[in-house]
């Protein structure tokens, strides 16, 4: 099974596990980004990168030309392809063993490491140099043997970021942007944006000129496998 890795950002990793997070968008790389041809006639997508068998798709707009991805090349998104796994890779610390203990047998598991997103302090522990330390592992530097979240891609598809609807920012995982109205009777109410919620979350990540230039994305859905590293079996 065709397996990438993934990062998440600590409150992203918590909507996962609390069940809100089932989608998320990720940049279209720029060698796949639409663009003039040489005659200016038309606009070409480089689909897929390889020097025997790459080509392009083609469209009299940008916008039609980025839809051939939704209408017959969805397995040609670089997240992978629908049914194929992502491994989430998260802030964390591990393998942690009691300190002149044994080291038990595979002790390079999920179950030896902590998670920030489960809300626990930073882990203390000594190092192989006797140094005593408290701190966090980037979750750029999880292995995969240390990853306890795997999902399996379920859709994808490529759009403008801005298009992005209160549906989709739902599941998003994001919190909304809470704000306050009033009808004409002075009854009050309030109301939850979650696509500003979105916006909100995108530019803390990215830079506010990231949403405002209306990026191509990929729309990655996916649903949560296991979060402890334990894909159960399929029954033949």
């Amino acid at each position: 099974m065709k397996e990438r890795p993934i990062l998440f950002n600590t409150a992203m990793v918590q909507a996962i596990l609390a069940g809100r997070k089932t989608q998320t968008r990720r940049l279209v790389p720029e060698w796949q980004l639409p663009h003039k041809t040489h005659d200016g006639t038309r606009f070409i997508s480089v689909a897929q990168r390889d020097p025997r068998w790459g080509f392009g798709l083609f469209g009299e707009t940008a916008e039609t030309c980025m839809d051939n991805y939704n209408k017959e090349y969805r397995s040609l998104c670089p997240f992978g392809r629908i049914g194929q796994r992502l491994w989430v890779r998260e802030t964390f610390q591990g393998p942690l063993i009691d300190q002149g203990g044994d080291y038990p047998d595979g002790y390079e598991k999920p179950e030896f490491c902590v998670y920030a997103a489960d809300g626990v302090p930073r882990p203390e522990f000594t190092t192989v140099d006797d140094e005593t330390v408290c701190r966090w592992r980037p979750s750029i530097h999880m292995p995969r043997w240390a990853c306890r979240i795997i999902l399996e891609i379920t859709n994808v598809r490529v759009e403008r970021l801005q298009d992005i609807t209160e549906s989709d920012a739902v599941a998003e995982g994001c919190q909304p942007i809470e704000l306050d109205r009033e009808d004409d009777c002075g009854n009050g109410w309030t109301e939850y944006w979650y696509a500003g919620g979105f916006r909100k979350l995108w530019e803390s990540i990215n830079s506010p000129e990231s949403w405002s230039s209306n990026p191509w994305v990929w729309v990655v859905d996916f649903k949560v496998l296991t979060t402890n590293g334990k894909v159960p079996e399929v029954a033949a």
